[in-house]
């Protein structure tokens, strides 16, 4: 019956991460001028953050339930990975309508997103464990 459950846990913790990852291709792919103006000094940059953030914390997750990865082995492999999908993001966006790619800043927020992300995850582990 364990194994089930961490079977089933270790299933739901990368669907949420595939979710994720899907989600961000989509709204990716779509041209510049799709989605509304916000009136918001670096909004997209807000948004990249906290979008990173979240998934970063499904990353951790995910990490933490199949892997045996803890500590800071878990909060470089989550950072890093993070840092590799927001660049593959900036590549995309290369490619899609109306769109600028390859953004500095908008890199610069998804790593800081995925270190919030990896540090809030890590934190709420280690409060676990006390």
């Amino acid at each position: 019956m364990k194994a089930d459950l961490k079977f089933f846990r270790i299933a739901v913790s990368w669907a949420g991460v595939l979710l994720w990852c899907v989600t961000l291709w989509i709204l990716s792919s779509l041209p510049g001028g799709t989605l509304p103006d916000v009136d918001v000094p670096n909004a997209d940059k807000i948004v990249h953050f906290g979008y990173f953030m979240v998934g970063a914390a499904l990353l951790a997750n995910a990490f933490h339930q199949s892997t045996a990865l803890s500590g800071r082995k878990l909060f470089f492999a989550v950072v890093i990975t993070v840092m590799l999908v927001g660049a593959v993001d900036e590549i995309h966006q290369l490619f899609t309508p109306k769109r600028s790619g390859s953004d500095v800043g908008d890199w610069v927020a998804d790593t800081l997103g995925g270190i919030t992300g990896a540090l809030i995850v890590g934190w709420f582990y280690g409060r676990r464990r006390k």
